[in-house]
């Protein structure tokens, strides 16, 4: 039976009003990404983060101090190391042993600037296991494409399920509990260190322009004081955490969107 014109405009004012939300949860969560940007530009590049009186530190007279290492002045409190004294990289891999029914598997194409496009279901007793399926990830791990970092295929993972297994095509970065997590994610996709690890990328000899773990662990990072580590906390695991909520939204609403298409096709038979 044909519902009435009644019932087929409000499906498609409902159909309108979902896409309406996505549109305006897309556009969101790229003010949060632009925001959590601007403060790490701010803060670790111009130095501007608030001083013990909530000013900016570098305007106001912070005291700052040159380092050889980096060939620049930073603030006099602060220091400077390899990222990889502070993080572990693939430290964990998928196997039979882990004993799942089904794995949620990402592929390097799958995500871009933090947002994941798609997810594969895939039955481990059934499906044809892709052989790149083999690293696992936690909470607050950054994937990082080793092929084209140019193209922009990384992420910040929250609160994964368990099953949740990525391509080895990606660096899996963990940091243990003195250098946050989001802050090394934000160095790591910063536009200077994206073009850095590009330029590595083209000297490889790989068939593809790629870069290696050892390309970011030997990256030098600025460490901050730890009151300074504190604030930035507090500012950016909200953002993050909201940017993740909007993403789940999104993706029950577009299998809301997708049922209503199919009763908005079943209109039009």
């Amino acid at each position: 039976p044909v519902p009435t014109l009644e019932k087929q405009k409000e499906i498609i004012k409902e159909y309108h009003t979902i896409t309406d939300r996505i549109k305006l949860n897309e556009q969101l969560n790229q003010k949060l990404e632009d925001t959590a940007q601007s403060i790490y530009k701010e803060w670790f590049v111009n130095f501007e983060f608030p001083d013990e009186n909530g000013k900016p530190y570098k305007s106001n007279g912070g005291e700052m101090v040159y380092c050889d290492e980096l060939d620049m002045d930073i603030p006099i409190d602060w220091s400077v190391d390899t990222l990889g004294s502070y993080v572990n990289s693939n430290s964990s891999t998928f196997s039979k042993s882990d004993n799942f029914e089904e794995i949620k598997y990402v592929d390097t194409s799958s995500i871009t600037n933090n947002k994941i496009e798609h997810i594969q279901i895939l039955e481990v007793n059934k499906d044809v296991i892709p052989s790149r399926a083999k690293r696992k990830v936690k909470h607050n791990s950054i994937i990082y494409s080793s092929v084209r970092p140019n193209l922009c295929h990384f992420g910040l993972i929250k609160n994964p399920p368990n099953n949740l297994i990525v391509s080895t095509g990606f660096i899996v970065i963990d940091t243990n509990k003195d250098l946050l997590a989001e802050y090394v994610f934000l160095f790591l996709t910063s536009a200077k260190l994206i073009k850095y690890f590009q330029s590595k990328a083209e000297m490889s000899v790989s068939t593809y322009p790629s870069i290696k773990p050892e390309d970011l662990l030997e990256t030098k990072i600025l460490l901050p004081d730890n009151k300074t580590l504190i604030n930035l906390k507090q500012i950016l695991e909200p953002i993050y955490n909201l940017q993740l909520n909007k993403n789940s939204e999104n993706k029950s609403l577009e299998i809301l969107k997708e049922t209503l298409l199919s009763k908005i096709a079943t209109i039009e038979e």
